[in-house]
């Protein structure tokens, strides 16, 4: 896809990136460039309202039109009568910040900036890679940690009661027409409450569903968010179902439809991924369900392996596990409690770890690999091992008759990276060797000197070749440090967990 525009040298052609995350870098760019303010925009003549951080169609014509990028590393020049020394001093003692941009620092600290999009990882087509595990981390987001039954008197889905600018009692109405309904991801999807053969029951329209996923995860098309509710269905966490017979033709569909009309209701299967305790209706869904006190021992309960939330955490205090067939809970030798007894026992079997390769090839344990290295603040490992990999494809895929066009985005692509984590003046600097920074710094210098391509491509060879080293290296602080970490975490085995159940009974 391309546009032409005006420019002062003559008419030149932009290519809009058809990939959705440069798509999303360019929507980044271009919403910065507007200077969104607190004041925002008044519309009306009579009366008129202010909405604030909004801009008209013209502001974002032009912001596209102006819009200019200039990668490159960042510099400082200063100016002083003190000496050099101490002027270094200075510089140790109290770096020097970018000016900051004002208008940007007001919108992502307003309550408008409340919503943490859900990342999915897409494959070198453009499409979002799918997996079991992405499927039941994805699903466990949608509906929630409890119910999020929709009430007229509710104050919002912010914690501790903040208010939402996007918050309206009728406009966040499960099936309300309103373009923005969700504005925090934390909150599963808005419930309604219905009655069948006498029962309360919690349901939710396919709309309702649609708009979830459409504001809560990086998804750019209908089509991409039809797949994700499909996977739903099919894995069995709901089903469709209508108020007056559990037994209609519509509740036996197998193919999800987006439509107020279309109801659909969480399983039983479903109540267990997402980890639901306590305050559930009792319906014929859930009957004989059973009530869990989260992290606690299910205590004397009948279950089921259908019915079984999942199979609890070990109580450390009293030595206790619950069976991996009937759910009730079971003493366990004080001569047994090594971790390969209890992971057997709550497993059904002994389970090998993943290696590190296989975690980030799997779409839903690199989003949870990656929500583990947020936590423990090494996040940047990740991002730059997927940053250099993205480098190295491009490098592979480059013939030596490359065109400029095909030069300059690889190039690009060279800059954004080692300017973000590899050059001295970085936000985000990488731990590495010092000599693969210096060697990299120099480099680049020559790169932005080179006259021509074949010239370009020689040290674009080199800096790939350094690169490579550095993603190995990136690769192996993520095996040795972070991987034996996450795998003790207490989220991914939950996860693991609720994996294995859905596997032994035969729901994935």
């Amino acid at each position: 896809m391309q546009a032409a525009a005006e420019g002062s040298k003559g008419n030149i052609t932009y290519t809009l990136p058809t990939d959705t995350t440069s798509f999303l870098s360019l929507f980044s760019s271009f919403l910065l460039s507007l200077k969104l303010s607190k004041s925002g925009l008044k519309v009306g003549y009579f009366l008129p309202k202010s909405y604030p951080f909004a801009f008209s169609m013209e502001e974002a014509v032009t912001a596209l039109t102006n819009l200019e990028l200039h990668p490159g590393s960042r510099a400082v020049n200063i100016k002083c009568n003190i000496s050099e020394s101490r002027a270094h001093q200075h510089l140790q003692a109290n770096p020097i910040p970018d000016s900051p941009k004002k208008h940007a620092a007001a919108l992502l600290s307003s309550n408008h900036n409340t919503m943490t999009c859900i990342s999915l990882v897409r494959d070198s087509n453009d499409a979002i890679q799918k997996s079991k595990y992405l499927t039941l981390l994805l699903f466990q987001r949608l509906a929630g940690k409890h119910p999020n039954i929709y009430t007229a008197n509710d104050i919002g889905d912010l914690p501790q009661g903040k208010p939402s600018p996007y918050h309206h009692r009728y406009f966040t109405h499960p099936d309300s027409d309103a373009v923005t309904q969700y504005y925090d991801s934390r909150v599963g999807v808005r419930l309604l409450e219905a009655t069948r053969d006498g029962h309360s029951i919690y349901y939710f329209s396919g709309k309702a569903a649609w708009q979830w996923v459409m504001e809560c995860c990086e998804v750019v098309s209908g089509l991409e968010i039809l797949d994700i509710l499909q996977e739903f269905l099919t894995a069995g966490f709901i089903e469709r179902f209508d108020t007056e017979s559990r037994y209609s033709e519509e509740a036996k569909s197998h193919t999800f439809v987006c439509s107020k009309t279309a109801k659909y209701t969480i399983t039983a299967s479903g109540m267990s991924v997402a980890g639901w305790t306590g305050n559930l209706p009792t319906t014929p869904l859930s009957s004989g369900f059973p009530v869990f006190i989260k992290s606690r021992l299910l205590h004397g309960v009948e279950v089921t392996k259908e019915d079984l939330v999942e199979l609890q955490e070990i109580d450390q205090a009293t030595n206790t596990t619950l069976d991996a067939v009937t759910g009730r809970p079971v003493d366990v030798a004080r001569d047994e409690t090594s971790q390969e007894s209890r992971e057997e026992r709550l497993l059904g079997f002994k389970h090998e770890n993943p290696s590190l390769a296989v975690v980030l090839q799997d779409p839903g344990l690199t989003m949870l690999f990656r929500n583990h290295l947020e936590a423990t603040h090494c996040v940047e490992n990740h991002t730059v091992y997927v940053s250099i990999n993205r480098v190295i494809r491009t490098y592979a895929d480059t013939s030596p008759q490359v065109s400029d066009d095909s030069m300059a985005s690889l190039v690009a692509l060279i800059y954004s990276t080692y300017d973000s984590y590899l050059s001295p003046q970085a936000p985000k600097e990488f731990n590495m060797i010092s000599s693969w920074r210096d060697q990299l710094c120099h480099l680049t210098g020559e790169l932005r000197s080179a006259k021509t391509v074949p010239a370009s491509l020689i040290i674009v060879a080199e800096i790939v070749r350094i690169f490579e080293l550095i993603k190995n290296h990136a690769f192996r602080m993520m095996e040795i440090d972070s991987l034996p970490k996450f795998l003790e975490c207490r989220e991914y085995r939950r996860c693991l967990r609720t994996f294995r159940w859905l596997e032994r009974v035969n729901y994935m």
